[in-house]
């Protein structure tokens, strides 16, 4: 190697004294050591500067003169200072003040530093290692590496880029992405929507294991789901390929369930599930099904009105034939036989059937009424008396009845008749006695009516107020399969009446454009109200 220096001469001396004193075998094998080292760093493409502890340059490559446009041989930078060299490279950096700033503090610390990275005026970005040799405890020389990173940044560049592409894609798609890697699925990265969707968060879905109990707490479904979704994950791992489209119902964070439909696609180690919310549209077709066959029993059920208001009609027809011609048989024999008062129990028979009749074309809305602008409070405040007389023993009838309230446009006598039904129904349901049966008048928004337990079934609140008139009991109470029943002909649980009353009482709602809603705790009592639109 040749030297630079004085330094140099002395230690080459001392070298060949050192050498002088070993074996022969042991000096070329020395010799040829240090020139295969040399000629290595000779030839390495990264540009390779040795300083020596005064500050001289020992050995410059080839490489560190043409990474920083020296158009000189290295040889020529043998015996020139650090500061030197320096100055022959500072016009090639972009921001020469800082970077040699810097080269001064790595001279002064004097301990290893890597990674240092030097901007050209080219655009080409080069890293500095700076590295001390300490020989018998003390710097012998400073090794500077230099090589040139632009392709490297480059690459880190396009890859942050990509990152970035990447990163905003997952969270644009409107729909729950995740990474997994392996059969395992652990979970590398998933988007916001996991959150947004269902409301559990990255950290509760580390894998699969720990996400089946939470998304289908129901054992029963979540060991179909699993054994369906492993199945067809380890065919796609398998092939390196994706699932069909798998639906599930999943529950989320808050306790509601959406229906999702996850997707698996496998690409090497690297697994990408992506979830879509089909709630809406299962929601529609849900919808869609539920009107279909509220249509379906609509249009069964009028067909049935049809035909029930027809023979309704014919039956009560023929009654009152039946009644006329016993009234005129009577009357043209002696009174007080045995064939008159069989005449009488006929008579009164087919009075009763008629009032059957009678109830069952109310129920279908097809009887006459006459209407007539009323207040409903003062119509309930007048029957009170006359209701709190027929009453059962033990029952009382209180109110809470406001002074003015909105008139509706109806038949008074059929609203009697609803009044009568169900104060009938509330004392009917009294497993004992003395109880108290509430009336109260109320007028409402027509939005604040609830929608379920509702009937008719298809009644849809106007815009506007309502009048409401509330019948409350402290008797059984009705289970919800029976609220769904109660307005049905003939349907009753007691032994008392006929089953028609509260039917009737729909009907006369049905021609009022009116609703009756109930509500009720079995045990506890029950509340029907009618709902009958406000006038003007």
């Amino acid at each position: 190697m040749t030297v630079g220096s004085d330094r140099n001469m002395e230690l080459e001396e001392a070298l060949e004294l050192a050498e002088r004193e070993r074996h022969p075998l042991h000096q070329t094998r020395d010799f040829q050591s240090f020139a295969v080292l040399e000629q290595m760093l000779r030839v390495l493409p990264h540009g390779i500067l040795v300083v020596s502890d005064s500050h001289g340059v020992e050995f410059a490559n080839q490489a560190f003169c043409e990474l920083y446009g020296l158009m000189v041989s290295p040889s020529a930078l043998l015996g020139h200072s650090a500061s030197d060299i320096v100055q022959m490279i500072r016009s090639r950096w972009l921001d020469p003040m800082q970077d040699q700033q810097r080269i001064r503090d790595l001279e002064a610390r004097g301990h290893a530093r890597r990674g240092i990275e030097l901007v050209l005026w080219d655009g080409r970005v080069i890293t500095l290692d700076w590295t001390p040799v300490q020989v018998s405890g003390r710097i012998n020389c400073r090794v500077w590496h230099n090589f040139d990173i632009t392709e490297r940044k480059h690459l880190e560049t396009m890859l942050r880029e990509r990152e970035m592409d990447f990163r905003v894609m997952l969270e644009g798609v409107p729909m729950i992405v995740l990474l997994s890697e392996g059969i395992e699925q652990t979970t590398v990265t998933v988007n916001h929507h996991l959150t947004e969707m269902l409301g559990y968060t990255a950290a509760d879905f580390i894998n699969a294991e720990a996400w089946w109990p939470l998304a289908y707490p129901d054992e029963a479904y979540r060991t179909q789901v699993v054994e369906e979704w492993s199945r067809r994950v380890q065919a796609a791992v398998y092939t390196q390929g994706r699932i069909d489209p798998m639906e599930t119902r999943v529950a989320c964070a808050d306790g509601s369930v959406k229906d999702i439909e996850w997707g698996f696609l496998s690409v090497g180690r690297r697994n990408v599930v992506y979830g879509i919310d089909r709630t809406p549209r299962r929601d529609a077709e849900r919808e869609r099904a539920r009107l279909e066959s509220l249509t379906h029993h609509l249009e069964r059920s009028q067909s049935l009105d049809r035909m029930a208001g027809a023979i309704a009609h014919h039956f009560n027809n023929q009654l009152h034939v039946v009644m006329l011609s016993l009234h005129i048989a009577a009357d043209e024999l002696p009174r007080d036989t045995d064939v008159t008062r069989l005449i009488d129990s006929a008579r009164q028979a087919a009075s009763n059937a008629a009032e059957v009749s009678t109830k069952l074309l109310t129920y279908l809305g097809l009887s006459h009424a006459t209407m007539k602008s009323m207040d409903l409070a003062d119509m309930c405040r007048r029957m009170v008396p006359i209701l709190q007389a027929s009453a059962p023993a033990g029952v009382l009838l209180s109110t809470s009845l406001p002074g003015e309230v909105l008139r509706v446009t109806a038949s008074e006598a059929q609203l009697q008749q609803a009044l009568l039904a169900l104060l009938s129904n509330a004392w009917e349901s009294l497993a004992e006695v003395p109880h108290e049966i509430r009336i109260s008048v109320d007028t409402v928004d027509g939005r604040s009516i609830p929608d379920s337990h509702i009937f008719p079934r298809d009644f849809a609140p106007q815009t506007g107020r309502y009048v409401c008139v509330s019948v409350t009991d402290q008797g059984q109470g009705i289970t919800a399969s029976e609220i769904d029943r109660v307005f049905e002909p003939f349907y009753t649980t007691k032994f008392v009446g006929r089953g028609l009353g509260l039917p009737m009482t729909l009907g006369i709602a049905r021609t009022h454009d009116a609703a009756l809603h109930v509500e009720s705790t079995p045990g506890e009592g029950s509340t029907f109200r009618l709902y009958v639109p406000a006038a003007g």
